[in-house]
């Protein structure tokens, strides 16, 4: 019956550019089997690329000018994250872990801080997973991307600093939450595959009851916390907590719906194959 009331479903894969571009915000969506970009009302504006029935993440650069995307792809599979221009084109592909290796069990999360930096999030669970960190070519993607380090993340509520010298995540212990710092230069881990800090900065964030986002400043110096009404700032040099009433003005944080419904009216448009 519910199938039968609904034209066509579509689910957010990721939220809209943190920086907006000068247009309206448009949102990246999967459509069936493909990669989609719509409208935020919904309505489909251009099909990216197929993704079939795998679980996927996908992400804009700032300015909403590329688009990367990553597959879940079964294990001894290529794992991989695609750069496409908002045309569908593809730019470059970063190779995650080869076909031949049984590391990396997926690719859960992929996040696009700056024009040059890019990160993805592996094999993240209940006991941490890593984050791996790429430097692009921002004039034109088209050189292989560099990869620059990879990081023992504590869970999957966790941020890299813009100059990717620190990690902070927020930590929850027997009912308690605390906000944790690393610093992604040590490699104390036996493990000589990533870097892991095993004494890092512990904050009690027994003021909030809920955390909704993390982020850092530009300048690297504070870590901005964002709870359901309360914003919080930790200050890296002096080690201190404060509330704080309005975000910076160099941190954005904002919002969408995660499932937007297209009603009966309204028509998916014919797929524009860009990549032929």
């Amino acid at each position: 019956m519910i199938k039968q009331l609904l034209l066509l479903i579509i689910i957010i894969l990721s939220f809209c550019s943190e920086v907006y571009s000068e247009s309206e915000c448009k949102l990246l969506a999967r459509i069936d089997n493909d990669l989609w970009i719509i409208k935020s009302d919904g309505i489909p504006i251009q099909r990216l690329a197929f993704i079939g029935g795998m679980k996927a993440t996908a992400t804009w650069s700032p300015y909403e000018k590329y688009i990367a995307y990553g597959l879940s792809t079964p294990i001894g599979e290529e794992k991989a994250i695609i750069i496409l221009d908002n045309t569908g084109q593809e730019i470059t592909k970063i190779i995650v872990e080869p076909k031949e290796s049984y590391w990396i069990r997926y690719i859960d999360r992929i996040v696009w801080r700056t024009p040059n930096i890019l990160w993805s999030d592996s094999n993240v669970g209940p006991h941490g997973g890593f984050i791996d960190i790429w430097k692009l070519d921002p004039p034109t993607l088209r050189r292989h991307a560099k990869h620059e380090k990879r990081i023992k993340a504590s869970n999957r509520d966790c941020e890299v600093s813009p100059n990717n010298k620190y990690m902070a995540c927020i930590v929850r212990d027997n009912g308690k939450m605390y906000l944790e710092i690393s610093d992604t230069d040590k490699k104390e881990y036996p493990d000589a595959s990533y870097f892991h800090d095993r004494d890092p900065r512990t904050v009690d964030l027994k003021q909030m009851e809920r955390v909704d986002k993390i982020r850092f400043t530009s300048d690297n110096a504070n870590v901005i916390i964002v709870g359901a009404d309360k914003k919080y700032k930790f200050n890296m040099l002096d080690n201190k907590l404060s509330e704080i009433k309005e975000l910076p003005p160099d941190v954005t944080i904002k919002s969408i719906p995660e499932v937007v419904k297209i009603k009966k009216d309204e028509k998916v448009p014919n797929p524009v194959y860009s990549n032929g």
